[in-house]
């Protein structure tokens, strides 16, 4: 029975849990131990602490693009190609005043104009008066002077308070100068509350 018990304590000696099989002795150094790389806790870890980043990136990004962290109001103004905002302003009563540059290849005629901050793609309304815009060149559609002011068709955002924006979709009805065919292009505006006219 003695043997058998010996036995059993070097079978139970030999028998190593994976924590100890992970850790290998030196040679003739009994102290001096090398653990062997253990690659999947690495990546568990990168992985975990990556998508952490890549979370805490993302929220950051969502409370900018809301505004919601404070700062300034974006001023942006974008058309279709062909077409682009060459200056804009809003007043504190949620007019626009527009002035558009087109490259199109040809003359237009700027008939018609909407703007809204609820429609998502607004109805133009006949303007007061027709603008020309040569290939190339640049004239206000409204406010800034254009003939075409604080009409309804330029009023984009309502019931604006101190340190309000506007944001709104715009609506350009025209037709080439040597054609009486109408089309309309869409843009958005966005932008804080100017001292304009």
């Amino acid at each position: 029975m003695v043997s058998r018990e010996k036995g059993a304590g070097r079978q139970a000696a030999t028998m190593r849990s994976p924590a100890q099989a992970a850790v290998k002795q030196h040679p003739g150094l009994p102290w001096a131990t090398t653990v062997r790389p253990h690659g999947q806790a690495a990546m568990e870890f990168l992985i975990t602490y990556g998508w952490v980043l890549m979370i805490v990136l993302v929220i950051i990004s969502v409370l900018l693009y809301l505004n919601v962290v404070g700062g300034s109001i974006p001023k942006t103004c974008t058309f279709a190609p062909g077409f682009a905002c060459h200056d804009f302003a809003i007043n504190g009563s949620g007019y626009l005043n527009l002035d558009v540059s087109q490259t199109l290849g040809r003359d237009i005629n700027v008939t018609g104009f909407a703007c809204s901050s609820i429609v998502t793609n607004p109805i133009p309304s006949q303007l007061d008066r027709v603008v020309n815009i040569p290939d190339g060149w640049h004239f206000a559609v409204v406010g800034f002077g254009s003939g075409n002011n604080d009409a309804s068709y330029a009023q984009c955002c309502f019931a604006l308070g101190a340190g309000d924006g506007c944001k709104a979709r715009m609506a350009l009805r025209y037709n080439y100068a040597d054609s009486s065919v109408s089309r309309t292009v869409y843009g958005d505006v966005i932008g804080p509350l100017e001292g304009v006219q």
